[in-house]
């Protein structure tokens, strides 16, 4: 992560009112006076407490040791390597002595002022590693919390059994740099252990941060099994459960592709589906079956009033996101999402903010639907890619469950999961 600081100004308009009426016989001074404090605020990642490990077998006359000065933000060292089973290992602390949570932003590995990949490795004869002390890859996003360190490992060893083709003919300098960025943390930073986390029991605090973990063993276990938590839905702001919702996971990766500009969010992260009825709604209101009578899928996805039904967080307003429990209610995060079109003149692909939305055909069946226009700007659910569906599934005059997709050769459809064609019943 990049040891970065960001210089916020502090702007302090004072407002002067006056307000005169007649002559000036009359007047009335107007004053705001308020007090704003900023406790101590302090960025410091830094370097510190050296230490050679058990494993370091070269003699002191072979080597530099490495030195962390007063905060260091840079480590160096210089060491010989004379024959097959030296190795050179130490740790070194990384401390957050600020106040400011910080994470990895990135990681940069060189030999030789190039970027050590697939196609510039480090010589076969050779061993290179920098971990955490407990062998756990440093990774972007990391979190290294304020007042709290981590410690690292580097090891670096001649190999013992190496094929002696490999073997550098003459003596050979490696300069070996990694670099690694620090910045202030955001909702993007994962522990660097994974904290699991038991879908069925365990807070939402403890799944969304085990969510982000880099493998949330038992999560991922919840998510294969089809397990479910029993959610209460206040349909009708009475204060009493109407109905329950059976949450299930339904993903938790977030693959490069989530990062590209442009792409939905809705396949990204931890995402959540009530895996059973909760509530019978209409895509969109009116009666008839031509688009006269009926609004179809005219504007797509964010015109429909299944979205209003979803996400009204109006006060007193009959809606899914208004009868969560509130302590699920708070974690949810707004998501991009879009959506396909319809056949309507000049259509493109819409997109919305919302903290609830339907699945499209993609994100629950690999290819999606054929007249899915918004296909390639989304993925396919964690959870669908192994519970597939088939493709019969799209339709159905009894729908199990709604599609935000509009069939994009006509006016009225939008894609449902069920079992016979839709026809133009797909907005009863």
């Amino acid at each position: 992560m990049k040891n970065r600081k960001k210089n916020t100004k502090l702007i302090l308009l004072l407002l002067l009112i006056c307000i005169t009426l007649g002559y000036a016989a009359l007047r009335t001074q107007l004053n705001i006076n308020g007090t704003a404090t900023i406790p101590r605020v302090v960025w410091d990642v830094h370097f510190e407490n050296v230490q050679n490990t058990q494993n370091c077998n070269v003699t002191p006359t072979s080597r530099t040791e490495p030195v962390a000065a007063d905060k260091a933000t840079t480590i160096s060292y210089v060491v010989s390597l004379e024959e097959p089973g030296d190795v050179y290992e130490f740790t070194v602390d990384v401390v957050n002595g600020g106040t400011i949570d910080a994470m990895i932003e990135n990681i940069s590995s060189k030999l030789n002022d190039t970027e050590i990949d697939n196609e510039h490795p480090v010589p076969a004869y050779l061993d290179y590693s920098v971990t955490y002390v407990d062998d756990l890859d440093i990774e972007e996003n990391q979190l290294l919390e304020a007042s709290n360190s981590e410690t690292y490992k580097v090891r670096l060893a001649f190999k013992e059994n190496v094929d002696p083709e490999v073997l550098p003919g003459t003596a050979t300098t490696l300069h070996l740099d990694l670099t690694v960025n620090y910045i202030q943390a955001d909702n993007t930073a994962i522990p660097v252990r994974a904290t699991d986390a038991n879908f069925a029991t365990d807070s939402w605090d403890t799944i969304i941060q085990a969510s982000k973990a880099a493998n949330p063993t038992q999560l991922r276990a919840d998510m294969a099994a089809g397990t479910t938590r029993a959610v209460p839905l206040d349909l009708d702001l009475d204060g009493t459960s109407d109905t329950i919702c059976n949450l299930r996971i339904v993903n938790l990766s977030t693959p490069a592709e989530c990062s590209t500009s442009g792409f939905s969010q809705t396949a990204c992260g931890l995402v959540l589906q009530c895996a059973n009825e909760i509530a019978k709604h209409r895509m969109n209101s009116g009666s008839g079956y031509t688009l006269v009578d009926r609004i179809g899928n005219v504007g797509g996805w964010p015109a429909s009033e299944m979205r209003a039904y979803l996400n009204d967080d109006t006060a007193n307003t009959q809606s899914i996101y208004n009868a969560l429990p509130s302590d699920l209610r708070s974690k949810i995060i707004p998501t991009y999402v879009v959506s396909g079109h319809g056949s309507t003149s000049g259509e493109t692909n819409f997109t919305s903010t919302d903290r609830l939305y339907l699945l499209s055909t993609l994100e629950v069946l690999e290819g999606g639907a054929s007249r899915d226009t918004a296909k390639e700007e989304t993925r396919t659910m964690d959870y669908y890619k192994t519970n597939v569906l088939d493709e019969s599934q799209y339709y159905g005059l009894n729908a199990i469950w709604w599609t935000r997709t509009p069939i994009s050769n006509g006016t009225l459809q939008f894609y449902f999961i069920g079992d016979v064609s839709a026809a133009e019943y797909t907005n009863g």
